[in-house]
């Protein structure tokens, strides 16, 4: 089939523009938050980092200067010259970005000749199995763009690969590489990455986190939270002054990133909008989000007692997905035939599909190439985290919480850390002794990750959270870094103490850890640090300053704009430029463009722009003309936001800096060929450089021998070196490295090995490499021993059968009741007792089960049928006095389908694994059918 013609591709263009107009409605879950967008949005920005002209030089402020652009405009800009990924915390607007860029880009080429028009495709990468269908899409992902054109373009794969690595007609915009199944898969993407590269084609990117998922993308822009001002203004706008009060006092309560984001803001809209109040947790909140959207669903033609039931088909499903063994499969997506099942093993008395199409219809479910997901990943998490209060609370029966079921299954996985974390907040006041055994187990898995749900508890319970981590056998820095972990004020009283310590390291850490946390109470504290005797004092002072942002600091910092140390005059300008105003700051700002040092004049332009100083149109003008690229990207930048017209200029900017920033060090590079024995010999030499090299060099060699050369050099007296190992051991991402990079930074911690120990744990996609092999031991255990007590179950039965064929056939003589059955027609029942209680006969199936329950502790539902059928035919072969009781009063039609199947669920609601219950009832359901 021939290239689409040319109206085709304008017709596409046309039908995105239309579908995409209003892209605040694609991804909504209400009307109220919906309507309330389209007259209101966040403006947000992408910050990431440039590197300037020269050696970096800490002293000299040539470290990689962070600056920011708009979202939507530094988004297209870059993708303009390389690809770029776009990085997001949960809820900040990842998706939200791509899909206003899919627009944006629909409506330019539109204006352009049809014979020059590109085609922008957006592909959800949840919904990406890797396969490969044909030679000609090796990746998958030809497949994928050929179903997101269509109907618009009826186009062939061969087709679509000319379009996209020959004519250069697509633009490609991949959302959630993070949500991807499997590494093979990243592999897979990878190479279609390489392609497009060497082909030039427009790529963007986004994921969650940083790690493998990367693509190995260089360019990252990072989408930033909504800046302090953009939530006053959400506030001033959307929420009713009476319940304004209360929001505000939720968000300085919870001091998460998560809180801040728009997906979080909307939420409390809808909250607020619907009920009036808002709760004083963000686990709360969110179950008063949930609990009115399904209130509001008046249209729905569903009855009150079938949404009651909503919430508990969703803590299922959610639950269930995320329960998958393989810490790299997201657990996201699920096919309807599975989700069906789910629900129907969970609630025996639901029909088949009405259940799934109600909540693909009215609530929280979607479906899109055949697969089934939550409408929001957050509220996936939710669900999870509420599946986890009920599993907690169901076990305080026996006043244990499973350690092996916590530990391995739930706090090792990357993908339960949310879900944790809002199971925590949501536990009530008598939980309190489980919610502190959680974060305590979190500790001894990972420090960082026991400090992050030490933050998370109820706000009653942190004080006794926060004592876990002050007691912790650490040395006085890392502490201070696990006290800015948990993002508690209740960790504040801890780290004004170290504020006073005589030794500068520890007061710099603190300093940062204040900043981490984002309490205005800090301020005052840090505002005294500014003036400390020590630069990288002051310098974390005002680094953690800028990240509170609040306006009880601007008298300070108007004060610090001649500070002789430029670094902190430049951080004295960027924090003004957030937290003040035009009328309150913009003029004084005006001098500091002039400043002898580039960074301060960079920092300068920022702020202007950022305030929208008009007055400082003509010295930004003269500043895109300096010397130096980052002023000129900053000073363009700045005239963007205050006259877009202006942004014509930042092509020409970045296109420059792009070609001139990585200047070839003199030392010469070492080639990657070398053999790892002669890289460790070099990891030896006497210069630092020659070690620095040779640790960079064994990063691109991805094998064990090369993380234990490298292992070898984590202590290395040069700092540069050390940067270097974490920088290689990232590349490898290797797990078994983790336990040694913590050794060291236990001992001497590094921002380059904490983010080394995250990149890592982020590629494998679980925290505590000896923790995750221990489960995959103990699962391999439970499955033998599964496999060996079914063996001989079997093994049993057929010896009881070989018994019994020497006697006579119909030989039951303790029976009270025989039924037999000839050639299946022939059916005779004789009566010998009386009839047994039918409560004995659901006692005896609840024996069974709990009995099951402990014999298998760890088994699949395959491996479960087998069990259930193998114990059926012994008691119908072994036991037939038994038998007879069970087949009479609970197990024939009448009786299990009216009444007897709802007395067994009811009978067994104190099991802590409903799996046994589900494949009996679903087994008994076809036994009782039959006969």
């Amino acid at each position: 089939m021939t290239a689409a013609p040319r109206s085709d591709f304008w017709e596409y263009l046309r039908s995105t523009v239309d579908r995409y107009e209003k892209w605040w409605k694609i991804d909504a879950l209400t009307t109220t938050i919906a309507n309330r967008q389209a007259t209101f949005t966040f403006e947000q920005q992408v910050q990431t980092e440039e590197k300037p002209t020269g050696e970096a030089d800490p002293q000299q402020g040539r470290n990689p200067r962070t600056i920011q652009f708009p979202l939507i405009s530094g988004i297209q800009t870059y993708a303009k010259v390389e690809p770029v990924l776009v990085v997001g915390s949960p809820g900040v607007g990842k998706t939200s970005a791509l899909l206003r860029c899919l627009l944006e880009y629909a409506k330019q080429e539109l204006l352009k000749p049809e014979h020059e028009q590109r085609i922008p495709v957006l592909i959800r990468l949840k919904n990406y199995d890797g396969k490969v269908v044909s030679a000609d899409d090796r990746s998958g992902l030809l497949g994928m763009i050929q179903d997101a054109l269509d109907p618009e373009l009826c186009l062939e794969l061969a087709d679509i690969k000319r379009l996209l690595f020959q004519e250069k007609r697509l633009i490609l915009l991949l959302d959630g590489l993070n949500e991807m199944s499997s590494d093979a898969v990243r592999t897979g993407l990878i190479n279609f990455r390489e392609k497009c590269v060497r082909a030039s084609v427009p790529l963007i990117c986004s994921t969650r986190e940083l790690g493998s998922g990367d693509l190995r993308i260089t360019r990252k822009l990072i989408i930033q939270p909504p800046a302090p001002q953009e939530i006053d203004r959400f506030l001033d706008e959307c929420i009713p002054a009476e319940s304004r009060r209360k929001v505000e006092d939720l968000l300085n309560q919870d001091r998460r990133e998560l809180s801040r984001t728009p997906f979080v803001l909307w939420m409390l809209y809808h909250v607020v909008q619907e009920t009036g109040n808002v709760a004083v947790t963000l686990g709360g909140a969110f179950r008063q989000f949930f609990q009115s959207f399904k209130c509001r669903l008046e249209a729905a033609p569903v009855p009150e007692n079938r949404r009651q039931e909503w919430d508990a088909w969703l803590k299922h499903l959610a639950f269930a997905m995320f329960s998958s063994p393989d810490p790299l499969d997201p657990g996201l997506t699920i096919s309807e035939a599975d989700a069906n099942t789910l629900l129907l093993q969970a609630f025996p008395a639901l029909p088949e599909s009405p259940a799934l199409s109600e909540l693909l219809k009215y609530h929280l479910l979607q479906q899109e190439n055949n697969k089934i997901s939550f409408q929001h990943q957050l509220v996936q998490e939710y669900y999870a985290a509420e599946a986890l209060v009920d599993r907690v609370e169901s076990q305080l029966e026996d006043k244990k919480i499973p350690d092996d079921e916590f530990k391995h299954y739930y706090l090792n996985y990357l993908k339960w850390t949310e879900p944790i974390a809002l199971m925590l907040s949501l536990l009530e006041e008598k939980n309190d002794r489980e919610a502190l055994q959680i974060v305590q187990w979190a500790l001894d898995i990972d420090l960082m990750l026991g400090a992050r749900l030490a933050g998370a508890v109820r706000s009653g319970l942190q004080g006794r959270s926060i004592r876990l981590v002050v007691q912790l056998q650490v040395c006085i820095l890392l502490r201070i870094q696990l006290l800015g972990e948990t993002r508690a004020e209740a960790s504040l009283v801890e780290l004004y103490q170290y504020m006073e310590y005589s030794i500068p390291s520890i007061r710099k850490e603190a300093s940062e850890a204040l900043g981490r946390i984002g309490s205005s109470q800090g301020v005052f504290a840090l505002v005294k640090a500014l003036k400390d005797s020590n630069h990288d004092v002051r310098w974390r002072a005002a680094d953690a300053l800028q990240k509170i942002r609040s306006k009880k600091v601007i008298p300070h910092l108007l004060a610090l704009l001649d500070h002789p140390d430029f670094d902190i005059r430049r951080r004295s300008i960027e924090l003004l430029g957030e937290i003040g105003s035009e009328q309150e700051v913009g003029l004084l700002l005006l001098k500091a463009i002039e400043d002898p040092d580039f960074v301060v004049r960079s920092s300068a332009a920022e702020a202007l722009g950022r305030l929208r100083v008009k007055q400082a149109i003509p010295a930004l003008l003269n500043a895109a003309q300096d010397a130096e690229i980052i002023v000129q990207l900053s000073a363009v930048n700045a005239l963007n936001r205050i006259n877009p017209e202006n942004f014509l200029w930042l092509d020409k900017v970045i296109h420059h800096s792009i070609s001139s920033l990585y200047p070839e060090t003199t030392l010469k590079k070492i080639k990657s060929e070398r053999s790892i024995a002669e890289l460790f010999v070099m990891l030896q030499s006497p210069n630092f450089r020659w070690r620095r090299e040779a640790a960079k060099a064994l990063g691109k060699i991805v094998t064990e021998q090369s993380m234990i050369a490298l292992l070898s050099a984590i202590n290395d007296p040069h700092y540069k070196v050390r940067k270097a190992v974490c920088n290689s051991l990232e590349k490898i991402g290797n797990p078994q490295s983790i336990e040694q990079l913590w050794k060291r930074q236990i001992v001497y911690p590094e921002w380059s090995t904490e983010r080394a120990i995250s990149k890592i744990q982020n590629c494998c996609q679980f925290y505590n490499y000896a923790i995750y092999k221990q489960s995959q031991v103990m699962r391999e255990q439970a499955e033998q021993k599964t496999e060996d007590l079914l063996h001989d179950q079997l093994n049993h039965i057929k010896e009881k059968l070989e018994i019994m064929t020497d006697g006579s056939k119909y030989n039951f003589p303790n029976a009270q009741k025989v039924q037999i059955f000839e050639k299946v027609e022939t059916y005779h029942e004789h009566n010998y007792a009386a009839q047994p209680d039918k409560s004995k006969a659901v006692a005896e199936m609840h024996q069974l089960l709990e009995s099951l329950e402990r014999q298998y502790p760890i088994v699949t539902e395959a491996e479960a049928k087998n069990i259930i059928e193998a114990e059926i035919v012994s008691i119908q072969t072994c036991e037939p006095q038994r038998w007879q009781m069970l087949r009479k009063e609970l197990l024939n039609r009448e009786r299990w389908f009216n009444g007897g199947k709802a007395a067994l669920v009811e009978a067994t609601q104190t099991l802590a694994d409903k799996l046994w219950l589900n494949v009996l009832v679903a087994f008994l359901d076809g036994f009782s059918a039959d006969v």
